[in-house]
C-alpha cells in the first residue's frame, strides 16, 4: 500500500509538472526605469534584450521601461516629439513607425500558448487596420515565424488592440509585401477598463500560435511545411504614422506555455 501511494504522488507530481510547463519571454525587470529595454554594451540588434525590427527608420525614443508600484513594464509613447529624434534610413518613410524584438527562438508546437499583459492609454485618430492609410495601432504583439536555416522565408501573425475593428477578424496587412507576409488578427477592440480615476486597468489575453499558424499561415501558403518551422521570437509595435496623430500602450510579461494558462 505504502508503495502505491508513492506511485501515485510521483505520478501527480509529474502530471503538474508537464502542466506546468512554461517560459518567460520577457518581464522588463532586468531593465534600467527610463531607457529601452537592452543591457549596457549591448548593440542596437540583437542581444539578450530588445532590438530593432524595422524597414526604415532606427528608433528607440518610443519605447522605455517604467516603474509604476515595485513593478517594470513597457511604455510605447509616439507622437510629434519622435519626428527630431530619429536616425533616418529612408526619407520616403514616416519616422512614427518602429517595430521592436525580442529575439527567443521556440517550438510553437511544444509551446503553442503566448500570454501577456497590455494596457492602452491612447488610440490613432480615426485608425482602423483594415484601411491602408488608416492603418495604426495602439498595441500590437506579434509572433514571427522563420524556416529554420532559411533567410527572408519569415511569416507574421500580428495580434492587435484595434479601436474599432472587431476581435477575431482575420485579414492581410493592407500594405501586403509577399516578401514580409504579415496577417492582421484583431483580439480587443475600443478601450478597456479603467480604474475609478479612469485610467486604463491591465489586462491578459492568450493566442494560440500554433492553431493559428495552421489556420492563417497555412491557408494562405499551402506550400509551406509546418515541421520545418519555428517561432523566432516576439515583437511590439505602437505606431500613429498613417493617421499623423499620437498612441500610447503599456506592455508586461510575455511567456509562452504548453497549455492554456488563461479561462476566457
Amino acid at each position: 500500500m505504502y508503495r502505491q501511494v508513492l506511485i501515485f504522488l510521483f505520478l501527480v507530481c509529474l502530471a503538474g509538472f508537464a502542466q506546468a510547463k512554461r517560459v518567460v519571454v520577457e518581464d522588463f525587470e532586468s531593465y534600467e526605469v527610463g531607457k529601452f529595454p537592452r543591457h549596457d554594451g549591448e548593440p542596437n540588434g540583437f542581444g539578450k534584450g530588445w532590438g530593432i525590427f524595422a524597414r526604415n527608420f532606427l528608433n528607440t525614443d518610443i519605447y522605455k521601461v517604467r516603474l509604476e508600484n515595485g513593478n517594470k513594464y513597457l511604455e510605447a509613447f509616439v507622437d510629434d516629439r519622435v519626428s527630431s529624434q530619429s536616425e533616418e534610413i529612408d526619407n520616403d518613410m514616416d519616422v512614427k513607425i518602429t517595430r521592436i524584438t525580442k529575439e527567443h527562438h521556440f517550438d510553437f508546437r511544444a509551446l503553442p500558448y503566448v500570454r501577456w499583459k497590455w494596457r492602452v492609454h491612447e488610440f490613432p485618430s480615426n485608425s482602423q487596420e483594415d484601411v491602408q492609410y488608416l492603418n495604426d495601432s495602439a498595441a500590437a504583439v506579434y509572433i514571427v515565424f522563420f524556416k529554420r536555416g532559411l533567410v527572408g522565408s519569415q511569416k507574421i501573425i500580428q495580434y492587435i488592440w484595434s479601436r474599432v475593428l472587431q476581435p477575431g477578424r482575420v485579414f492581410p496587412n493592407p500594405s501586403f509585401n509577399e516578401s514580409f507576409p504579415t496577417y492582421f488578427k484583431i483580439i480587443r477592440s475600443g478601450e478597456g477598463p479603467s480604474d475609478a480615476n479612469g485610467q486604463p486597468l491591465w489586462v491578459d489575453d492568450e493566442v494560440n500560435i500554433q492553431r493559428d499558424f495552421q489556420e492563417i499561415i497555412l491557408k494562405n501558403h499551402p506550400q509551406i511545411n509546418e515541421s520545418e518551422y519555428e517561432a523566432f521570437g516576439v515583437l511590439i509595435s505602437s505606431d500613429a504614422n498613417n493617421t499623423n496623430s499620437s498612441a500610447k500602450a503599456d506592455y508586461d510579461d510575455i511567456f509562452v506555455s504548453s497549455s492554456p494558462t488563461l479561462s476566457y
